[in-house]
């Protein structure tokens, strides 16, 4: 009996050992997978903080193209209210010559008017003269049939 005893409490030793052998192994394991996942966790980590490092990077880029962006706005504006500005002057300046050729241009139709109406008195007055002439050159030329008349017998 005390063989069996002993062979029961070598068994039972034996199981105990396997046991804390498995959990030993099992302690083993998990703490083999805990490092797995830290390293992972680390290794995903580095990634994401290089992501982050270059989103803030592009986010520099892109605040300096924004304000870039923003100075030539505003560059423009200024540039455009001195375009409208000029363009408003120049407006007034044609619109003071456009005023300045009208006049020219009702000065000219009046003197038109007149010159036309100087030119058909001068040619009314032509005309009659020249009926005035024909008429004396007529009268003039008429004395001497009369006087060829006049001097031959009835």
């Amino acid at each position: 009996m005390a063989l069996a005893e002993t062979k029961r409490q070598a068994a039972a030793a034996r199981a105990l050992a396997e046991n804390a052998a498995r959990q030993e192994l099992h302690q083993q394991v998990t703490s083999i997978q805990a490092e797995v996942l830290v390293e992972g966790s680390e290794r995903k980590v580095r990634e994401m903080e290089a992501q982050v490092a270059s989103m803030k990077a592009s986010l520099s880029e892109a605040e300096a193209r924004s304000a870039r962006s923003e100075r030539q706005a505003t560059e423009m504006r200024a540039e455009l209210g001195q375009l409208i500005s000029e363009l408003a002057e120049e407006q007034w300046q044609h619109a003071g010559a456009r005023a300045r050729l009208e006049g020219v241009g009702l000065r000219a139709d009046v003197a038109t008017r007149r010159a036309r109406s100087t030119t058909q008195s001068w040619n009314s007055e032509r005309a009659r003269i020249e009926a005035a002439l024909a008429q004396a050159k007529a009268i003039k030329q008429e004395p001497h049939v009369m006087l060829r008349g006049a001097s031959s017998p009835d």
